[in-house]
């Protein structure tokens, strides 16, 4: 199993839009990518940050979740790792994969 821990945060004044685009972003995760976990977090304290846990059954099934988000929000601007629609409303993005205790 894959566990990803993603955070990003929001350019000022994107919150709506960018609330709206992880929500979208969620269910097809969700529905089509059949993620084990795939859950969008604000924080309470700045809504600009957002955390997203998600885990995936092997390294094929985060693949296709990769390529499927490429097709649904666009391919990532050169250097830029985020789909084009996220990289639009992101400020900043950081994510870290984690192995789970036995």
């Amino acid at each position: 199993m894959i566990t990803v821990l993603f955070y990003c945060t929001g350019k000022p004044g994107a919150e709506p839009q960018l609330a709206e685009l992880l929500a979208k972003m969620q269910r097809l995760s969700r529905d089509e990518d059949r993620a084990l976990a795939y859950t969008f977090m604000q924080e309470k304290e700045n809504p600009s940050r957002w955390a997203l846990f998600e885990q995936w059954r092997d390294p094929e099934h985060l693949g296709a979740h990769v390529a499927n988000m490429k097709k649904h929000f666009g391919e990532p601007p050169a250097g830029a790792r985020l789909p084009a629609q996220l990289h639009a409303l992101v400020e900043r993005s950081d994510y870290t994969f984690y192995q789970a205790l036995a």
